[in-house]
């Protein structure tokens, strides 16, 4: 049975309903109890969970075993945790745009989301540092440094994926598992939550090859993968659930010639390319949100599901811009830096 709030939807282009319908989430019956304990922010952490802190420890002790970063590289050999290697380090900026930040609820206005003085929104420096990871497929990241009035807030994306291939707890504990006594022993032990989380990865990544393909890493649309709180943690807060993206506003730069990727690796012929383009000229990317107003189409204890769009559209907060700039030539990992 649908409510009556459920009957009245909002056309695709009101982006303020749709903003509105995220106060609706929290109450929804289909929602957990785990999920709203995560959104009132009194959720366990790991250390919490049932043999939580062992997990901890595993990927603890696997990152403290990663060689130290040098000039000649920066990646991390291949590891479970994650390969890394740089392919630019970059100034940006990033603004919201005051009309669409007015458009959220006021419950949801805070952090990145704050509203904007008459004089319009401040401009934040940004760090920003595009990376190489492998999950099946050769794929770019970005981190982003913002340097708010209230401190420095950091946002991750991964390019052309739209969820994260390990679902739930019980993934999570057989990967930690996995990185501490290898794959073999935790296949054995835990053969449906592996068997699993390697099935997501084999489809996600599959979808993603042609897409990621197609365009450069200035070009590429990035996701958050997980979703993320919005709103919440402060008096008269109503929390929300939301995932965000970047996507390219400028004109699309082509992806690198194969031949070139076989010749020279991925990741050297990627940096070399990133590095040309922000030399040529500026970039800038839309960034977008998606507020999650239905437990069922956007759920938040399932990382590998995709949110339905059509019940929680992408909406425009604001813009990153990485102006052009400058990199020593040849550039390598140590000094792609602009």
């Amino acid at each position: 049975v649908l409510t009556d709030s459920q009957l009245e939807t909002p056309e695709a282009s009101d982006d303020a309903a749709w903003l509105r319908k995220g106060l609706e989430y929290y109450d929804d019956t289909g929602l957990t109890d785990a999920e709203r304990h995560y959104l009132d922010g009194d959720a366990p952490s790991v250390s919490e969970w049932s043999g939580g802190e062992d997990w901890e420890q595993w990927l603890t002790e696997a990152m403290e075993k990663l060689p130290e970063p040098g000039v000649e590289v920066d990646d991390h050999k291949g590891t479970p945790i994650g390969e890394g290697e740089s392919l630019g380090l970059v100034a940006a900026e990033m603004v919201m745009n005051k009309d669409q930040v007015s458009k959220l609820p006021e419950e949801f206005q805070s952090g990145l989301f704050q509203a904007c003085p008459a004089a319009g929104c401040p401009k934040w420096p940004v760090g920003l540092r595009i990376s190489h990871t492998n999950a099946g497929v050769d794929l770019t990241r970005f981190a982003l440094k913002v340097g708010t009035e209230d401190g420095e807030i950091d946002l991750t994306f991964t390019e052309t994926l739209k969820s994260f291939p390990i679902a739930n707890k019980e993934q999570l504990k057989a990967f930690a598992f996995s990185v501490k006594f290898g794959k073999i022993a935790a296949l054995l032990k835990y053969p449906k939550e592996l068997g699993a989380l390697t099935l997501n990865a084999v489809k996600d990544t599959a979808a993603a090859k042609d897409a990621s393909e197609k365009y450069a890493a200035v070009s590429k649309d990035y996701y958050s993968l997980t979703p993320y709180l919005i709103g919440g943690h402060g008096a008269g807060q109503r929390p929300g659930a939301m995932k965000y993206r970047l996507v390219p506003t400028s004109a699309r730069e082509p992806f690198p010639d194969k031949g070139e990727i076989e010749e020279q690796g991925f990741k050297k012929t990627m940096r070399d390319q990133a590095a040309k383009h922000m030399a040529a000229a500026s970039h800038s990317f839309s960034f977008e949100i998606q507020v999650a107003t239905q437990a069922s189409k956007q759920p938040l204890n399932d990382a590998n599901a995709e949110w339905d769009e059509k019940t929680a559209p992408w909406v425009k907060m604001g813009t990153v811009t990485i102006p052009k700039q400058d990199f020593t030539q040849p550039v390598s990992v140590a000094n792609v830096v602009g």
